[in-house]
């Protein structure tokens, strides 16, 4: 929150206010609700273990300190994140250049390349998603493993449907019955 209103502050017109007034006019600004968006980045580091239930040890959010296992899962679910990769001394020595939410480019990359509209068969609804379809992280986030679904279908995918996409981008459905379905790119 304190990010938040620093960058609030920062956009104010410079006046004879000080960078303390600004934020508190930021942050009532917040309060109100005219100011919806944000914009800054926060990071929680939580073990593999931890992120995927199997311990219950502190995450660390940066800035604040340690944080309940439950609320550092919660917090990694609501925004794209990163994996670190830790040497024996706990010092970070990598980082991916891989994240789970697509870009607005990516996105916008799917969007033309289904000509807008649901890439489930026979579905002429506008796209509202953008679903992995080899799911990540064994699917990297990129242009040819994302596919556009309005929200019926996507949800359908998850509940067992199999999808896979040729090198083409002609796309295989499989449902949960064992029936198959094809279909490719639009053409323009």
């Amino acid at each position: 929150m304190f990010q938040q209103l620093c960058k609030d502050a920062r956009s104010l017109p410079t006046d004879d206010r000080t960078t303390d007034q600004k934020r508190s006019d930021a942050l009532l600004d917040r309060l109100r609700g005219t100011k919806r968006d944000w914009n800054v980045r926060t990071f929680v580091t939580v073990s593999m273990e931890t992120l995927m239930g199997l311990t219950n040890d502190p995450g660390h959010l940066a800035g604040y300190g340690p944080i309940a296992a439950d609320t550092a899962r919660e917090l990694a679910m609501h925004g794209p994140w990163r994996g670190i990769l830790l040497d024996q001394y706990r010092h970070a020595t990598a980082i991916t250049t891989d994240t789970y939410r697509p870009t607005a480019l990516m996105k916008e990359f799917a969007h033309a390349s289904a000509g807008g509209t649901c890439t489930a068969p026979g579905c002429a609804s506008p796209i509202q998603e953008y679903d992995h379809i080899t799911p990540w992280p064994a699917g990297h986030t990129t242009p040819a493993n994302l596919q556009g679904l309005c929200r019926w279908h996507h949800h359908r995918k998850h509940d067992n449907y199999t999808v896979t996409r040729d090198p083409d981008g002609t796309s295989h459905w499989t449902t949960p019955t064992g029936r198959h379905y094809t279909t490719r790119p639009f053409e323009y």
